[in-house]
């Protein structure tokens, strides 16, 4: 029997996070730990880090914020939040400043999420 003919995917460490954050969104709390997301998968600290490194060549700190920043830049282009402040959407997408946020948009899109926003509902 070879791995194509074994219908039963044991799923790893990194698909058990992944579904983690998008059906629960712990991503969004802005004081999250890599230790609460441990503990909420049942691993170690450590184990949880090397999968997130194997997975994506990423920090659990930059895995996060990329997840954050998606989050964010779907709240920008939704038309019911248009009016919305960016801050507010900042906050209510994971980030504690609105620093922070600017800076990781601007690095990752090339735009701050004003700007972003400015040309998304032209």
């Amino acid at each position: 029997m070879t791995d194509a003919d074994n219908s039963s995917h044991e799923p790893t460490l990194f698909d058990l996070l992944e579904e983690l954050m998008e059906k629960e969104k712990p991503f969004l709390n802005p004081d999250l730990s890599r230790e609460e997301v441990s503990r909420a998968l049942l691993t170690n600290d450590l184990y949880l880090r090397n999968a997130i490194k194997e997975a994506t060549d990423q920090t659990f700190g930059a895995y996060i914020g990329k997840l954050r920043l998606e989050h964010i830049q779907n709240l920008l282009l939704d038309p019911k939040e248009e009016t919305t402040p960016i801050a507010v959407l900042g906050y209510s997408s994971g980030f504690n400043s609105a620093r922070t946020l600017n800076r990781l948009f601007k690095e990752t899109y090339g735009l701050t999420p004003g700007e972003f926003r400015n040309g998304a509902m032209r």
